[in-house]
């Protein structure tokens, strides 16, 4: 029998398949690690926080959006709630869908406790807005609160998805 030999021009496709192989497996693992049982709805939120949000200016203040004040907003799928964490490294702001993932129900929607939790006040599913993650920590919810890009300039806060 005869040996099996590899055709030095095959190396290179064969190098670019396990490069599209392992990439393909990592689109699939982030795909998953990210989803969200909260539809992919549109967020636009602009506020400026001195005119718009005072509240949010000490450490564990937090607001709700829920209706729209200009025809540019877009508050996905709950509503929004935007959170000031404790959190020191960048931004410490932090924008959730108010809907909770438990539910699924965009008329569901969370209520802020003084501990630095949120509760839907049907499953009674508590999540962790202290420090900026949305994890469950108890009741059924086994997913984290679908979070929204934040960036600060100055007094001014951008919310996207």
């Amino acid at each position: 029998m005869g040996k099996a030999t590899i055709n030095k021009h095959h190396i290179p496709s064969l190098f670019v398949w396990a490069l599209v192989g392992l990439y393909s497996i990592s689109l699939v693992a982030c795909d998953s690690f990210t989803h969200s049982s909260i539809p992919d709805y549109p967020v636009t939120l602009d506020i400026n926080l001195t005119a718009d949000a005072p509240e949010l200016i000490p450490v564990l203040g937090y607001k709700t959006f829920i209706e729209p004040q200009k025809i540019s907003q877009q508050l996905g799928y709950g509503g929004i709630l935007i959170y000031h964490t404790v959190n020191v490294e960048g931004c410490p702001y932090v924008a959730f869908d108010l809907a909770c993932p438990h539910e699924a129900n965009a008329e569901i929607r969370l209520h802020v406790n003084t501990d630095g939790t949120a509760e839907c006040d049907s499953c009674h599913s508590i999540y962790m807005l202290l420090d900026g993650t949305g994890f469950a920590t108890s009741g059924p919810a086994k997913e984290k609160l679908r979070k929204y890009s934040v960036s600060q300039i100055a007094d001014n806060l951008y919310i996207r998805r």
